[in-house]
């Protein structure tokens, strides 16, 4: 069965450099590590359709994340273990540029081998370098 991202580009998030903004604590990692609640990232893409894909572990408490598109709550979800691939929109102009980002909203604790990282983007449109902020 095919995934609706098959037909996109995938872009693993350790190849984005500037294109990828880390916002937060997090471990120097090739891929972003969300560790702390708050952590997270920021991207900027002229795309009608954008999917972020996520690879959690935990035992015992579960990671809940917000996604925001242009300034608005898109997404609140708490994640299974494992892979997930998360649409965070589809049908938007490809000719606007729209500022995506994503938290941890989930409390830190103090589990051996938790993770949350960010390992990949899916897109049909392009990705922008991601002003700095002021």
């Amino acid at each position: 069965m095919q995934h609706p991202t098959d037909s996109l580009t995938r872009y693993p998030s350790a190849e984005l450099g500037a294109l990828l903004l880390r916002h937060g604590r997090m471990p120097s990692t090739p891929e972003p590590t969300l560790f702390w609640t708050g952590s997270g990232i920021t991207l900027v893409c002229r795309a009608r359709e954008l999917w972020i894909e996520l690879d959690s572990a935990y035992r015992n408490q579960e990671d809940a994340i917000r996604i925001t598109v242009n300034g608005y709550t898109t997404h609140r979800s708490v994640l299974s273990p494992g892979i997930s691939r998360i649409c965070v929109y589809r049908g938007l102009s490809a000719d606007e540029t729209h500022t995506v980002r994503l938290y941890k909203e989930t409390q830190m604790s103090g589990e051996a081998g938790r993770y949350l990282r960010v390992t990949a983007v899916y897109t049909n449109g392009e990705l922008l370098p991601v002003p700095l902020p002021d």
